[in-house]
């Protein structure tokens, strides 16, 4: 008897597992992210812009004496856009992870923390 129980209970655990429903793949969002800030768009330091062709352009001029600018490819991978194919002489945020709105990214880099926005969604 006793191991019917436990055969059943094993057999409903898997049952209820089959059932487990994948989430749907994030939409990417082409056109360009940067500081959400709708008041003025000028004030930005950091943009990246993502075209429809799978290139990229990212710009960082939070440090004057580290100006970024910098163009390559991007890749999706689960929910994370990943550049590549481009050259610079200092680290950037080089994968940006989809909010679940789907209207932000944001990266880490070291301690170092950035979320950008979809500045479309401004106007």
């Amino acid at each position: 008897m006793k191991s019917f129980q436990i055969f059943l209970a094993t057999f409903l655990l898997i049952v209820i597992m089959s059932f487990k429903t994948e989430s749907p793949a994030p939409i990417v969002k082409t056109g360009i992210y940067g500081v959400c800030n709708c008041d003025d768009k000028s004030l930005s330091k950091v943009e990246l812009t993502i075209n429809d062709d799978f290139t990229f352009h990212y710009v960082d001029n939070f440090n004057p004496k580290k100006m970024i600018d910098l163009k390559g490819t991007w890749t999706l991978n689960e929910n994370a856009i990943l550049l590549k194919d481009y050259k610079s002489e200092f680290r950037i945020h080089d994968k940006w992870q989809i909010d679940n709105n789907e209207k932000c990214l944001k990266s880490r880099k070291g301690l170092e923390f950035t979320r950008l926005c979809y500045l479309k969604s401004c106007n």
